[in-house]
């Protein structure tokens, strides 16, 4: 029965899903006839004017972000020797998984708690999935290797209700902007991933060698990295659309903090090394720093220079805190962050919020122009009916009211959004981690961590380990130990698996 625990949750919460999505969601206007999109009239084919299908707007850039999601995210977690098939398979799982539930998650708290009579699926919902499936994912790899299927769902069942949250915190009540995620995206799935994996604390996922990489598994996981690198503008910059001028700063402000980061990492990589080399993880990770650091202010006017210095920074932090801050945290903290996201989103998601509010306090019309101003401040927009108001109608400028706030008062509002992701991100984490953690849901045995053989069939048992060593991890033996610590223990589990055998 125990090998149907897993079909039957994953399948119970799949049905869910298609029941509620069944009862609550439906095509957006783009996606429909004219007689059925939303305000038509039910007795005529006139129809409240629809601009232009947006699908070409925003798919290619969807296609990008969806590559980066389900190809180069999970490629990038093949680096464990033995936990290949689980690092990639797992991520396409979980992706898949809470891309669904973050549709309808995003859609209650977005749309139908304020009177949308239905969730509209549009080109827009399925690319906010994407974001959904990545900030699963950053939570999810902070526990990669000892995290078994069924937390694996948990997550995905309660991570994009705390994201749907933060999300209209950001969006909707303190007004920040964030067009790469600094703080929805990075900063909330790494401190979500960090108290999770905080209560999933166990001494032994410490303390095993299938815990490391081998050449080919590091390979194959930068190949994921670089595949994210190369996409990763597309993914700051897929909702600049329609206004692209904002979009086209933001493609060469993510490109240019990118670049600075990825040279930055090999120089401090080597710097650190007692023996002057460079380590595969800073390469693998920390390259991409650059790209989550400009995230908040790469829609304003940062300007080349300081794309520039925002994603050296964040590379450096980045590499510094695989060296030093991993550690520390694992020591003093008991938090195995396998995968390192405090210092790849964590860290850098931070400083690129702090540089966004930085900027943000500084904005002024002078540099962007009225209108460029409130497509990135849409909350310093003067409010309706007033003196300033009316003066901008006169001048022909085109704008949707606001509240009127100072460039200094949108900086603090952008502060603001830092705290309450990390609050709300590390409240969702810690709940979401003591329910993942009861005996029901069937946290891995010691042999099962860090390893594909108890999850899938392999190809051929001898392909991946030796004919012992298999043997030694079906029986939970350390590898690093010489000693039976429990000979009649192992024994019997060596003859119950000669009779599965």
């Amino acid at each position: 029965m125990k090998r149907l625990t897993f079909p039957i949750v994953g399948g119970l919460f799949q049905v869910l899903i298609i029941v509620l999505f069944a009862l609550l969601a439906d095509y957006g206007d783009h996606a429909v006839p004219r007689h059925r999109r939303v305000g038509s009239s039910s007795n005529t084919n006139e129809t409240k004017k629809l601009e232009v299908n947006n699908i070409g707007m925003y798919y290619p850039m969807f296609m990008d972000v969806h590559v980066m999601i389900f190809f180069g995210f999970p490629y990038l977690l093949s680096f464990f020797k033995r936990f290949s098939y689980c690092g990639v398979a797992y991520a396409f799982f979980g992706a898949a998984l809470s891309a669904q539930w973050g549709i309808l998650m995003s859609g209650i708290f977005g749309s139908l708690i304020y009177g949308e009579p239905h969730i509209q699926v549009n080109i827009l919902s399925i690319t906010s999935a994407d974001f959904t499936a990545a900030v699963a994912l950053i939570a999810y790899c902070s526990t990669l290797g000892y995290c078994s299927t069924l937390q694996l769902i948990v997550i995905s069942f309660f991570l994009p209700i705390f994201y749907a949250i933060n999300e209209i915190v950001l969006f909707n009540y303190l007004q920040v902007t964030d067009p790469g995620g600094c703080m929805l995206v990075h900063a909330f799935g790494a401190y979500y991933g960090l108290a999770f994996c905080k209560v999933l604390y166990r001494k032994d996922s410490t303390e095993t060698t299938k815990a490391e990489p081998s050449y080919n598994s590091d390979l194959f996981s930068l190949i994921g990295s670089i595949l994210l690198w190369i996409y990763w503008p597309s993914f700051n910059s897929v909702f600049g659309a329609p206004d692209y001028v904002t979009q086209h700063r933001i493609v060469i402000n993510t490109y240019l903090g990118l670049a600075s980061s990825a040279v930055v990492v090999f120089l401090v990589s080597s710097a650190v090394n007692k023996e002057g080399k460079i380590t595969m993880a800073h390469v693998q990770n920390a390259t991409l720093a650059g790209g989550v650091a400009v995230g908040t202010a790469s829609s304003m006017m940062m300007y080349p220079w300081g794309a520039l210095l925002v994603g050296s920074i964040g590379g450096a932090v980045s590499t510094l805190g695989f060296q030093f801050v991993s550690p520390f945290l694992v020591r003093h903290l008991k938090i195995n962050d396998v995968a390192g996201i405090h210092n790849l989103h964590g860290m850098p998601g931070i400083i690129g919020a702090v540089a966004g509010a930085i900027i943000a306090a500084q904005a002024e019309h002078e540099a962007y122009g009225y209108e460029g101003l409130y497509d990135v401040f849409g909350a310093r927009a003067p409010v309706a009916n007033s003196t300033e108001f009316y003066k901008l109608q006169s001048l022909g400028v085109t704008f949707t009211p606001g509240e009127g706030r100072s460039a200094k008062r949108q900086g603090l509002f952008q502060l603001a959004g830092v705290g309450a992701t990390v609050g709300i991100a590390v409240i969702g984490g810690l709940v979401n981690g003591f329910i993942a953690r009861l005996r029901i849901f069937d946290p891995p045995k010691q042999h099962q961590l860090y390893d594909d053989a108890d999850f899938f069939n392999l190809p051929d048992g001898k392909e991946s380990y030796s004919t012992m060593e298999f043997i030694m991890t079906k029986l939970g033996c350390n590898s690093d130990k010489n000693t039976n610590e429990n000979p009649e223990k192992n024994e019997q589990e060596k003859e119950e698996l000669m009779k599965d055998k």
